[in-house]
């Protein structure tokens, strides 16, 4: 238990700081950042096609990995302190919330294909999105308050310092990013970003592609009255 031989306590020490980490990363940065990307980065400039797709997916993936490493560190510290498992209302919540997330690939692998251009989706399709969105948000706001119910629990369990500051701060750095950069792309002040960041974890676009909408992004920024005519 904690109260035992020192390496132990060190031992027992390090797999919660593990957990919080490893949860605080998952659900408080990688993914809010994964919905922001699938939010925002549809025809970024200077990505793929394809590249908030192949962001998006990366980012959950990522996240879905250190969720799982996050539970087997929390089954090890309770096991090396010789507690219950799944009996407070923390790891009931973190539970449900990591079996949730657990199932998101599986219903991604069930998506209906979705409909060719200009073509109109079907209704299984539409009926996956919106169950995907609906699971996405669950699993955002219920990390959340799983994250916050167990900082409060190893508060009361006398744990402080490096295990309560280390995942607070991640989950802020984390939620003040995303939101941050969510607030960019709905004010429009954030296409450049956008297309940077999108490009580095999808992907770019051809060469060619990419001229031309750089020649795009500055016939934009063109007053009305200098734009150039296309008139003879």
């Amino acid at each position: 238990g904690a109260g035992g031989a020192p390496g132990a306590a060190r031992a027992t020490e390090a797999g919660l700081v593990a957990h919080f980490c490893m949860m605080a990363v998952a659900f408080g940065a990688l993914f809010p950042w994964g919905v922001a990307l699938a939010r925002s980065g549809r025809g970024a400039r200077g990505a793929a096609p394809d590249a908030w797709f192949k962001a998006h997916r990366r980012v959950q993936i990522a996240g879905w990995l250190l969720q799982l490493g996050g539970l087997v560190a929390a089954v090890v510290y309770v096991q090396n302190r010789g507690g219950g498992h799944f009996n407070s209302p923390h790891t009931r919540i973190g539970i449900a919330v990591v079996a949730i997330t657990t199932a998101q690939p599986l219903l991604a692998a069930l998506r209906p294909h979705a409909p060719e251009d200009g073509a109109t989706k079907s209704g299984a399709r539409e009926a996956w999105e919106r169950a995907h969105k609906v699971v996405g948000i669950a699993i955002l706001v219920g990390g959340i308050v799983a994250a916050s119910t167990g900082i409060a629990s190893a508060r009361s369990l006398g744990y402080g310092g490096e295990a309560t500051g280390s995942a607070t701060a991640l989950l802020c750095f984390g939620l003040v990013t995303a939101a941050c950069y969510m607030a960019l792309h709905w004010a429009g002040k954030g296409a450049a970003l956008t297309g940077a960041v999108v490009s580095a974890l999808g992907g770019s676009a051809p060469p060619a592609e990419r001229a031309v909408g750089a020649h795009d992004a500055a016939f934009d920024k063109l007053p009305a009255g200098d734009a150039p005519s296309t008139t003879a």
